[in-house]
């Protein structure tokens, strides 16, 4: 990892990184699930069905879950921990994981999808450009860079796509 980074990441940083790539591998194998409601939103992986009595009032409540494998994630930390370099070096080892094992693009060989507010997507590009520029990151700031990206091809192709809600 640190061959790919012009900055070399701090210590937290790289611990960051380690149980992120740990928990996308765990996720990849399909030895990470989490327990969801039973909505019929989801594919059913595996049904738990939990039955609670209510001490209180008397009620029998049962719940049905659904098991999903998990896909993406959310890492927060504090302001100014390096949030935005700590992901940066988690896309670059996606991109060396999918250099190493080519094959038919799938879910799991495209790029990293990134959402954040408007006023942070530059911000993402550039540290993007300043600590791994090897890195190809698609900014989307509406939906004309959109239409844009889909017509160049460069949807597909980028590493990181960074984008905003309301795209």
């Amino acid at each position: 990892l640190r061959d790919v980074c012009r900055v070399g990441p701090l210590k937290h940083q790289l611990s960051s990184v380690s149980w992120m790539s740990a928990l996308e591998r765990r996720a990849r194998a399909g030895s990470l699930h989490l327990d969801v409601p039973n909505l019929g939103c989801y594919g059913a992986v595996d049904l738990t069905d939990s039955i609670t009595f209510d001490r209180r009032c008397g009620d029998i409540h049962r719940t049905v879950t659904t098991r999903v494998a998990m896909r993406g994630g959310l890492y927060a930390s504090c302001s100014g921990s390096g949030k935005t370099f700590v992901v940066l070096m988690l896309c670059a080892m996606d991109k060396l994981r999918r250099q190493q094992s080519p094959g038919p693009a799938t879910a799991t060989t495209l790029g990293t999808l990134v959402v954040v507010p408007l006023h942070l997507v530059d911000q993402w590009r550039m540290e993007a450009e300043d600590k791994l520029p090897h890195l190809k990151v698609l900014c989307l700031r509406n939906i004309h860079d959109v239409r844009a990206a889909t017509a160049a091809g460069t949807l597909w192709t980028s590493d990181v796509v960074v984008t905003t809600l309301p795209v």
